[in-house]
C-alpha cells in the first residue's frame, strides 16, 4: 500500500517479486473489461483484511503501519519526505521498529532478509498496554 512509488521502491517490490512472492496492491483493483478502465477502490474491511492476511506490507502509509502493527503483519516502511515522515517515525521509535524505515533501495537491500519476521507481539502487547494506562490516568485527571 504505496501512496508514491518511486524508482527505488519498485526496485525493492520487483526484488519482493523475483524472491517468488506475490505482489500486489493491496488498494486498487483495476476494472479492465472497458477502454476506459479505472482503478477501484477497495472497501476498508478488505483493506484491513489484506494488511491482515500479507505475508508482508510494503507502504509508505502511516496507517498501513499502524495496522500492520496490530495486526502483528511484517512490513517495512519507505518514507516520503515530501509528505513527511514525523509521525511513522515517532510510531516506529514507540514500538523499537525503527529498523522498519527505509529511505532508499540500498537500505531496503540491508533490511531485506528480516523483512519476513514477525513482529514481536508481547512487545507491542507491553508498549499498548502501558499507553492505555496512561491514557486512562490522565482521563481520570481531568475527571472524565
Amino acid at each position: 500500500y504505496m501512496f508514491d512509488i518511486n524508482d527505488e521502491a519498485q526496485k525493492g517490490l520487483d526484488d519482493i517479486k523475483e524472491s517468488g512472492y506475490e505482489v500486489t496492491n493491496a488498494t486498487i483493483d483495476v476494472c479492465a473489461n472497458s477502454e476506459n478502465s479505472r482503478p477501484l477502490q477497495m472497501s476498508v474491511e478488505q483493506w484491513l483484511s489484506n494488511i491482515c492476511k500479507s505475508k508482508l506490507v510494503i507502504t509508505d502509509s502511516f496507517h498501513a503501519c499502524v495496522f500492520s502493527i496490530l495486526f502483528n503483519t511484517p512490513f517495512v516502511v519507505w518514507t516520503n519526505e515530501e509528505r513527511g515522515n514525523t509521525r511513522v517515525e515517532s510510531l516506529l521509535n514507540m514500538f523499537d521498529l525503527q529498523d522498519r524505515i527505509v529511505k532508499s533501495y540500498s537500505d531496503f537491500k540491508r533490511v531485506k532478509d528480516n523483512l519476513f519476521i514477525k513482529l514481536n507481539s508481547n512487545k507491542i502487547s507491553g508498549v499498548i498496554n502501558n499507553w492505555q494506562a496512561k491514557t486512562w490516568d490522565f482521563l481520570d485527571s481531568v475527571g472524565l
